[in-house]
């Protein structure tokens, strides 16, 4: 039996069984991640996120290219949303290479859907204003396993341990 210990239209903070936990109601706790990758002469690199976490600090991060999914989409179709809107990369939905889904936190029941993208030879348009001042950096693979998202980590390795 669950005990909702809070709840606004955003999340509820939820006790079952002694252990309490956060439950994402925006997007019914389901999310996705995009890594999207490209190929250069000196081997594949991927698109990470760099944005500042409140909940992790002031300063800058790199991650991965996150969103809760609406209700009125799929998780393929808020990939494809999201990467035009914070990447600037429009492409179809059905090029998504899946990856599989993770669980990132105990203290969350959020389900959180892995997406890669090849990008290699694509022009990326103007991407949306973000009120969250986001940018974007390539990494190689040295640099992008030394971010601190282990979802990043995570879809990196999937990507590679595919190929």
């Amino acid at each position: 039996m669950e005990n909702i210990l809070f709840q606004n239209e955003v999340m509820a903070v939820v006790e079952r069984q002694g252990y309490v936990f956060s439950r994402q109601l925006f997007c019914d706790s389901t999310a996705v991640s995009i890594l999207p990758y490209r190929q250069t002469e000196q081997g594949r690199e991927y698109l990470a996120q760099v944005e500042i976490c409140p909940a992790h600090g002031p300063n800058f991060q790199r991650g991965s290219i996150r969103a809760g999914v609406p209700r009125s989409e799929t998780p393929r179709q808020c990939a494809r949303r999201e990467l035009l809107a914070l990447g600037g990369y429009s492409v179809d939905e059905n090029q998504f290479q899946y990856l599989g889904k993770v669980r990132p936190c105990k203290s969350s029941d959020l389900i959180t859907h892995l997406f890669a993208i090849d990008v290699t030879g694509l022009t990326p348009q103007d991407a949306a204003d973000d009120p969250l001042e986001t940018s974007m950096i390539w990494l190689d693979f040295r640099h992008g396993v030394q971010v601190s998202d282990p979802i990043f980590i995570t879809a990196i390795t999937r990507l590679e341990w595919l190929a």
